[in-house]
């Protein structure tokens, strides 16, 4: 088992983190709607989750699934219309705002664009110890001691300190983003498309000091990300969200060797190849039409406007997250039934069993105990 995560002296004392697998952060038909004028606007309707300590769950999906929504309703920065968020056996949606701040420091988040996360008056050094300041470490000695530590972790050198944001790459701007992240010690870090923006050959170095970092202080990550790749590299689990709702869930391997749900395997089908055209197996899937509104999603199942394989039963009847296999959830009326195709390893950009790519390898933790 890794050591115990504690948070600077100073502040509110030593976090204790539960042991690995344990649960920690448990999100229960967590709806989110915003008034429009045709109704309402469901963007996330009725999504359940657990993540466990030192584990990393991905969250996937296009544009508008709710997958980002989801995350700000965590962390208390969107309104919860119904259901209920507990970090570490706390109810979060019914604290006070004091109370949510103080509980903040257990959860932290980086964000897609390092740039817009990072106040530009500000140089690296004030920003990583802001969070310090703010949650009560008065010790200067201590904060430049802390912020001294994370620069070195993140492999940024302390000259780095002295720069501002507009000095710094988009890897360094994200390296800050992660240290000013972990100045608290939090138990769970939600990262919310923290590559996208990022070139590819930079993207595996971030995704391998997150990795690192989840393997030496026991980190549980929330992964989120359209990029059904980079997900099932990093992650022990992945939720395949659309239109607001989870269309499946299982472990990352067997969820991309074996889809349960047509959408994820249509996902999986537009995923590039480092092969040859004529050495593809696959086809891509082309998803007709766009994304429907989720002001008026369809009956039935929400899918069922964009799937080849929809019924007449998709239309009358709203599919339920169930149990189609161990470990295995899907959405789908016939997930026991429809022949999916999934991805053999190694043939995508990251490549490779392990995630390789030309510079570079990501790896998964494995599970201690």
């Amino acid at each position: 088992m890794t050591a115990p995560l504690t948070t600077p002296t100073g502040g509110e004392g030593p976090v204790p983190v539960p042991e690995h697998g344990a649960a920690l952060l448990d999100v229960a038909d967590l709806r989110v709607h915003y008034p429009v004028p045709r109704g309402k606007l469901r963007a996330v309707d009725g999504v359940s989750f657990h993540v466990g300590a030192g584990e990393t769950l991905g969250l996937i999906g296009e544009s508008g699934s709710g997958k980002s929504t989801v995350a700000r309703a965590v962390l208390g920065l969107a309104p919860l219309t119904t259901g209920e968020v507990h970090l570490r056996g706390v109810r979060l949606d019914q604290l006070s705002r004091r109370e949510l701040r103080r509980q903040r420091r257990h959860v932290q988040m980086i964000f897609q664009d390092p740039h817009e996360a990072l106040d530009p008056r500000m140089d690296v050094w004030s920003a990583i110890a802001e969070p310090l300041r703010i949650h009560g470490v008065r010790s200067r000695t201590e904060r430049d001691r802390r912020v001294a530590d994370l620069l070195e972790r993140v492999g940024l050198r302390l000259e780095h300190g002295e720069r501002r944001p507009h000095e710094l790459s988009g890897g360094q701007k994200q390296r800050v983003s992660i240290a000013r992240a972990l100045t608290l010690g939090p138990a769970l870090l939600i990262c919310d498309e923290a590559v996208s923006a990022l070139d590819v050959s930079i993207q595996a170095d971030i995704l391998n000091l997150l990795v690192d970092l989840q393997r030496e202080r026991s980190l549980a990550y929330l992964f989120i990300s359209h990029d059904l790749a980079v997900v099932a590299h990093v992650a022990d689990r992945v939720g395949v969200m659309y239109l607001g709702r989870l269309a499946e869930v299982g472990p990352a391997d067997d969820v991309v060797a074996r889809p349960r749900h047509p959408y994820t395997e249509a996902l999986l089908s537009a995923e590039p190849q480092a092969l040859p055209r004529r050495l593809r197996e696959r086809q891509r899937i082309v998803l007709e039409g766009d994304l429907p509104s989720p002001v008026d999603p369809p009956s039935g199942c929400r899918f069922r406007t964009r799937c080849r394989y929809a019924a007449e039963r998709c239309a009358t009847e709203e599919p339920q997250l169930r149990e189609v296999g161990p470990h295995r959830w899907s959405a789908c009326h016939f997930a026991e039934t429809l022949d999916l195709r999934g991805q053999e390893q190694g043939t995508t950009w990251l490549g490779g069993e392990h995630g390789r790519t030309a510079t570079t390898t990501v790896t998964r933790p494995a599970a201690t105990s």
